[in-house]
């Protein structure tokens, strides 16, 4: 959900402030929230295969048009841009190059080269921040 609250200061200039709320996170904007934690968030593995990607596998690109390539790519929410370093714990730094579902927006996902490599990686809770 994106909740867009408007202060006003008797006819002065109106601040913006955007709150997203996830299951897990709430990322404020850098006025409100110094940290670039994201907190712990559900990260799966893709490939991109018809099982995981569907209609989409044909193409064999990312969300911003790019191959994927394993190491590098990952997908994540729509309201985090893309070209964002994220740093999973444990996987190391990925750069946001695509989006998944939008029944998936509040989950990390790694991508892989091989279906199998994926499914190997499974479903795991880490912790994700971005890298300035």
């Amino acid at each position: 959900m994106v909740f867009l609250i408007n202060f006003c200061s008797f006819g002065q200039n109106f601040e913006h402030f955007d709150f997203y709320f996830t299951n897990k996170v709430s990322n404020y904007s850098n006025k409100v929230n110094k940290t670039n934690n994201l907190g712990v968030l559900t990260v799966v593995a893709y490939c991109s295969c018809y099982k995981c990607c569907g209609k989409w596998a044909k193409y064999n690109l990312t969300a911003n048009g790019n191959s994927p390539k394993q190491g590098i790519t990952c997908a994540a929410s729509r309201k985090i841009p893309f070209n964002t370093k994220l740093n999973i714990e444990g996987v190391g730094v990925r750069i946001v190059q695509d989006r998944p579902a939008i029944r998936n927006d509040h989950k990390i996902e790694i991508y892989y080269y091989l279906h199998n490599d994926a499914k190997i990686f499974g479903v795991k809770q880490l912790r994700v921040e971005i890298m300035p």
